[in-house]
């Protein structure tokens, strides 16, 4: 996943590699010593053309043909890989259960496939959810100043930015509201 500035206005994907002429440069050893050519460079193709209007693409991800990308804003547009089309748009803070975080900012986004789930970060909340008929909300956590959220197996993994220390990343299964461990960071002193 990356994150797209303003001025982005096409999605690519990476498709079928091109043959390129490569010199003893690009060459490199297999695991029997031998030497074998890299495959370095793609062919792009469009995904999807929309105007990203003044909004701030936060991040975005893909399951099958459906793609979900995340604005600042908190809109969540979904796009049909197939067609090319805008399938849904829709603001997460207008969502059953999600109320206060209306008007709000988004700065983190993550997809977990196999249980459907969206994760939306906030200045103060993290909500969970259920993207696979219509967006449901799973649960939500109150966490303040998230940098960025993932998931791992069937948990929730926030890098948290602290005040007296540099972070800290706080682990949470997808039924609990505490986290179920924390990693501190904090400076390097050396």
């Amino acid at each position: 996943m990356a994150q797209l500035d303003e001025a982005e206005k096409k999605l690519v994907e990476f498709t079928e590699p091109i043959n390129t002429t490569m010199d003893e440069n690009d060459l490199e050893e297999d695991y029997n010593g031998e030497s074998a050519e890299k495959q370095i460079a793609w062919k792009l193709e469009e995904v999807v053309d929309f105007p990203t209007e003044t909004k701030k693409l936060i991040d975005y991800d893909s399951v099958d043909e459906r793609m979900m990308l995340l604005f600042e804003d908190l809109t969540l547009r979904e796009c049909n890989l197939a067609t090319k089309q805008v399938a849904k748009e829709v603001n997460i803070g207008d969502l059953d259960g999600a109320e206060e975080i209306k008007g709000g900012k988004a700065v983190a986004f993550s997809m977990f496939k196999d249980l459907n789930t969206i994760a939306v970060a906030t200045e103060n909340y993290v909500h969970l959810f259920d993207y696979e008929d219509d967006l449901t909300l799973v649960t939500k956590l109150n966490v303040q100043n998230v940098k960025q959220v993932t998931f791992c197996g069937v948990n929730v993994i926030l890098v948290i930015e602290t005040e007296d220390l540099d972070g800290k990343i706080d682990c949470y299964a997808l039924d609990e509201d505490e986290p179920i461990g924390t990693i501190t960071i904090k400076s390097f002193q050396g």
